[in-house]
């Protein structure tokens, strides 16, 4: 004979199956539950990079500010035309996109620093890379560290030879609006 009586469950289990796992079961509370896990992951996924089996860091290597603003005096300001530019701290993106700025006539201009990104969504970019020729051991192909927008008319890619590891700057055709 079975009893008609309800099961008793303990507190922490779950009516439907009766697993003991810490999932709320207020809606609210399930969200907050679920957003709580996603961000732990995402913050993951950020901080700790993807690691290849021969033990190096899949991906572009990330460039300082300081390193972004030593090698921008290898270029012009496209209004007064000097060679001192400062990276303003307080515009940095998550995202890799920084503002430039001229010291002495303080314009602005963005700095892109998702090489990795730009180079899957711009199917040229690697075609173009291959052709840059190293002005120190003539040699071809480079690696993409950084780009600027100076101008509508004026664009650059921050370059570092392959085979000697010169780092220059390159003016770039492709971002041109011309």
């Amino acid at each position: 004979m079975v009893p008609t009586a309800a099961v008793h469950r303990a507190p922490s289990e779950c009516a439907r199956c009766g697993s003991t796992g810490s999932i709320p079961t207020a809606p609210s509370t399930f969200f907050n539950f679920l957003l709580a896990q996603l961000q732990k992951r995402i913050q993951t996924a950020i901080l700790v990079p993807l690691v290849t089996s021969e033990g190096g860091i899949l991906g572009m290597r990330a460039i300082s500010v300081e390193q972004a603003e030593s090698r921008l005096s290898a270029v012009r300001c496209a209004i007064c035309k000097t060679n001192g530019f400062v990276i303003d701290r307080r515009t940095m993106q998550p995202d890799g996109e920084w503002k430039g700025a001229c010291v002495k006539c303080r314009y602005s201009f963005p700095v892109h620093t998702d090489m990795e990104f730009y180079q899957r969504t711009q199917p040229d970019i690697p075609y173009r890379l291959k052709e840059i020729t190293c002005p120190a051991c003539q040699s071809r192909g480079v690696d993409l560290d950084f780009r600027i927008v100076m101008s509508v008319r004026e664009a650059h890619y921050f370059v570092t030879c392959k085979t000697c590891g010169h780092q220059f700057p390159e003016r770039s055709t492709l971002e041109t609006f011309e």
